[in-house]
């Protein structure tokens, strides 16, 4: 009314102030109108059985451990916006969905979570659903009853049993802040999170290089919970498979308890600690061997207290310079050719764990015939790759989709890792080429177990999803949204496919990343010169 009045009373003394008191009135109303919108939207999905989640409800999770300052908040969801989660509180799946408010209305934003085959031949429009409900609108209500149809129906493209993980992920910063994680990565681990959100994930797994933090854990777990999904901490460990390197087979390791007494805290002080900190390249590990960590993991892993699998087990993603390609030690089968172990002890390695790598999109697409060396290693390979009909071309992604399936009809599990260093943000609603999108891992859990769950309207926790896995009460099986073309493993188009807005995004993340690389190696490589390890010099890609 007053607004009103104050309008009335400029008007025609000058046109411009009578114009600008006109725009104001109007950006008011539009704010009010797109305030209405954003209410009814969020009670009409309230209605359709999704938990709503705040930035408050976020910030104030972190905050309840004590461990996250209540000056800062998380940035996992930002101003003006709301989520929903279908699984929020309950038993079920999750299925997510974004929603803003501006001043022109409410932007929604989800993801199709079908993985059928059909969902290999969508088109970027089919797999990102943007949606928009403007004050402008002849019909608001008929929109807005456009829009919920249609999430609802999307929705039941992912049922109520349909358990995905998302682990192997890597980031620097612990939300907007100056706290670092050590690890080798650039993305900021809200960005992490909302991707994760944003593909629909139930339980996601944080893997630093050789680094556990129970403070990072305890923010992390508070925070996933109050999004509903089941946080399970993690490590990614370096097992030197050379007596002069600092590399070696990585794996990848799930803890069901951190913190005092527990597995973690006995993994800090009796194998990461033996590291040498002097180092600045993250996946260096030098004080503990291959041998050393492995009988170390697996007498932790017979008391049910971790879950363990190889990273990217065939990997050409570097080659030695100025001599002849290889197969990385950071390979599974990377200790074969170190001559650490025969090739039947590699297969048992394989199998002595939970789960096996099926598929890594940060890995190379040239072809592998001439990088592997060991006949015997690449007869096998062939030979699954024929068996399993993923093409013909020897790629590093066909041969871990081959061992995979092989370790599967052995009784291991197999997982989808993104590997993801640089997770772009999400301040627009648009994504692409995203880890998340490529895959996932599949959870089946036992009936009786889920029914369980469904019925104290709850998610499993790290120690009941680390302890089924290590008693093979739950399968792990990769989902990967790939193709054969032309005789080549390859990823669907709309999953690889990005707007111009990400790609700058991930071209200045990736640059971070290169300069993060050359200036620990060039450091390292400093250190290994000065203290009499020449011969750790000329291994550093061991």
């Amino acid at each position: 009314m007053r607004l009103k009045v104050w309008q009335r009373r400029i008007q025609g003394t000058c046109p411009a102030l009578t114009q600008f008191a006109q725009d104001s009135m109007k950006k008011l109303n539009d704010i009010a109108t797109a305030g209405a919108i954003a209410n009814e939207f969020t009670m009409q999905m309230a209605a359709l059985g999704f938990g709503v989640i705040t930035a408050k409800d976020v910030d104030n999770a972190a905050w309840a451990t004590g461990k996250w300052s209540r000056e800062k908040t998380t940035g996992i969801i930002k101003d003006n916006e709301t989520l929903f989660n279908l699984g929020l509180g309950r038993g079920r799946s999750n299925f997510f969905v974004f929603m803003k408010q501006n001043g022109n209305g409410i932007e929604i934003f989800y993801t199709e979570p079908r993985s059928d085959e059909a969902a290999l031949t969508f088109t970027h429009d089919d797999l990102y659903k943007h949606r928009t409900i403007s004050v402008n609108e002849k019909n608001v209500r008929e929109k807005l009853e456009e829009v919920l149809t249609e999430i609802s129906y999307v929705a039941g493209g992912k049922f109520k049993e349909d358990f995905r993980m998302q682990t192997h992920h890597h980031s620097k910063n612990l939300f907007d802040s100056e706290w670092r994680i050590r690890d080798d990565a650039t993305s900021n681990i809200s960005d992490v999170i909302r991707k994760a959100m944003l593909y629909h994930t139930d339980v996601w797994n944080l893997t630093p290089h050789n680094s556990s933090d129970p403070r990072v854990h305890a923010i992390l777990e508070a925070v996933c919970i109050s999004l509903g999904i089941t946080y399970v901490p993690g490590t990614e460990i370096t097992g030197t498979s050379h007596k002069e390197g600092v590399n070696g087979p990585h794996i990848v390791v799930m803890f069901g308890e951190y913190g005092k007494g527990t597995v973690e805290e006995k993994l800090r002080k009796q194998v990461l600690k033996k590291a040498n900190k002097a180092l600045r390249m993250e996946s260096y590990l030098m004080g503990a061997d291959f041998d050393y960590i492995v009988q170390w993991l697996q007498v932790q892993r017979e008391k049910n207290v971790l879950a363990m699998g190889y990273a990217h087990p065939i990997n050409n993603s570097s080659v030695r310079i100025g001599r002849e390609k290889y197969i990385t030690q950071i390979a599974a089968t990377g200790i074969v050719s170190s001559e650490m172990v025969s090739f039947d002890q590699t297969k048992e390695h394989i199998l002595n764990g939970d789960m096996i790598a099926a598929f890594n999109p940060s890995m190379s697409k040239h072809e592998m015939d001439s990088m592997i060396q060991d006949m015997e290693i690449k007869t096998w390979i062939y030979n699954l790759i024929k068996k399993y009909k993923l093409g013909e071309n020897l790629t590093s992604n066909a041969c871990n989709l081959a061992v995979a399936k092989w370790a599967e009809e052995n009784g291991c599990g197999s997982f989808y890792e993104s590997d993801e260093h640089t997770t772009t943000p999400m301040t627009e609603y648009s994504a692409g080429n995203d880890g998340f999108a490529k895959g996932f891992t599949r959870v089946l859990l036992r009936k009786e177990f889920f029914n369980r769950l469904d019925a104290e309207n709850r998610k499993m926790n790290a120690e009941e999803f680390v302890r089924l896995i290590s008693e093979k009460a739950v399968k792990l099986h990769a989902k990967v949204f790939y193709v054969i073309k032309d005789g080549t493993v390859e990823l669907a188009k709309a999953r690889t496919e990005e707007t111009d807005y990400s790609r700058i995004e991930r071209f200045v993340l990736k640059i971070k990343q290169a300069w993060h690389y050359f200036s620990a190696l060039l450091h390292d490589a400093v250190y290994f010169a000065t203290h009499g390890e020449v011969r750790k010099l000329f291994a550093m890609d061991r």
